[in-house]
């Protein structure tokens, strides 16, 4: 079976990169990659062992309720670290959110954030008050 990918991802390198994990040769890689990942809708994988690994970056994707700013629907994805930009996850929370939005009254919108990121942000004063 052949994966084809269009152009979607945003930058070259991830490109690269996930046609290669694609590949008959990494398929140990794009095993331990989907094992780390959620595998349906409110599963969110393995978050510290994805980031264990030098060569990925988890990523959690939502469906969050307008206005409210509540998640609905979360996934964890671990993914190439090359790849870790909204950008090329967006287009799947998009999906996921379109899809929901077409059976409920609640609209959503998509979202996608990098908890290891946000991790080494520092502290609002916000956050120095509740500590």
């Amino acid at each position: 079976m052949e994966i084809k990918l269009s152009g979607q991802l945003s930058s070259q390198e991830c490109l690269t990169q996930v046609q290669e994990v694609l590949t008959p040769a990494k398929a140990l890689l794009l095993g331990q990659m989907v094992s780390l990942s959620g595998k349906g809708v409110n599963q969110l994988g393995l978050y510290e062992s994805c980031n264990k690994d030098d060569g990925f970056e988890y990523a959690l994707i939502t469906a969050k309720i307008e206005n409210v700013g509540i998640a609905l629907v979360s996934l964890g994805v671990c993914g190439p670290k090359v790849c870790n930009t909204k950008e090329n996850y967006y287009p799947i929370a998009e999906q996921i959110t379109k899809t929901l939005n077409s059976f409920i009254s609640v609209k959503l919108y998509p979202d996608v954030e990098f908890p290891a990121q946000l991790n080494d942000a520092p502290l609002s004063a916000g956050a120095w008050i509740t500590i």
